[in-house]
């Protein structure tokens, strides 16, 4: 299982005039001018379990800021591409009709057989996953679905599928409801929870 507390840190590097008309939620505005004079500031927000994601309006300023980051050390960067103007593209294309509302096992299965990007994420207690997980899932329990909105925000970026599921559906489908009035749209449901998956390994 993937670690779910594994920290994203989004660093807009457009200037404050540019991100007064918006900024992707959670990100911290580094101006690229400022980068090498706040350095040490960013190293402060990272350690060996981060995931560093630099935006700016279109993708050639962060990769800029990627590569200097590069040369002081810090070689896990990635540089989101097509800036904030693709993540704008990507919130206004959303909608219930591109994507299915629920999957079943076989769907899933189809989708990873196909080689697709799913983040599968299970939002039982921890507890619960002493029964067993779907392999490469992420733990957030459904408790702490709204404090790991910025986890959903970085990783959930197309082409990625986000699946959620639970033990029998229900509370994949309170998690996908939360998610909606975040932002986040277009998860998937797995039908039938982690039942349905014990049962189709039969």
């Amino acid at each position: 299982m993937r670690n779910a507390n594994e920290k994203v840190v989004l660093v807009d590097v457009r200037t404050k005039r540019e991100t007064d008309e918006g900024i992707i939620p959670g990100a911290i505005l580094i101006p690229l001018p400022e980068l090498e004079d706040r350095l040490e500031e960013l190293r402060q927000q990272l350690n060996d379990q981060s995931t560093l994601i630099v935006n700016c309006r279109s993708g050639a300023r962060s990769a800029q800021a990627i590569k200097y980051l590069r040369t002081q050390g810090i070689t896990k960067g990635i540089n989101l591409k097509g800036g904030i103007l693709g993540w704008e593209l990507l919130l206004q294309n959303s909608n219930e009709e591109m994507v299915p509302s629920s999957w079943t096992v076989d769907d899933l299965r189809n989708s990873q057989k196909a080689g697709d990007n799913i983040l599968i994420v299970d939002v039982r207690n921890e507890e619960e996953t002493d029964q067993g997980t779907i392999p490469g899932a992420v733990l957030i329990p459904l408790s702490k679905v709204c404090d790991r909105v910025d986890y959903f925000h970085a990783h959930f970026v197309s082409p990625v599928k986000l699946l959620i599921y639970c033990h029998s559906g229900r509370r994949s489908q309170s998690a996908i409801d939360l998610l909606k009035t975040k932002g986040i749209v277009n998860a998937i449901n797995l039908e039938g929870g982690y039942i349905a998956w014990v049962e189709s390994s039969k």
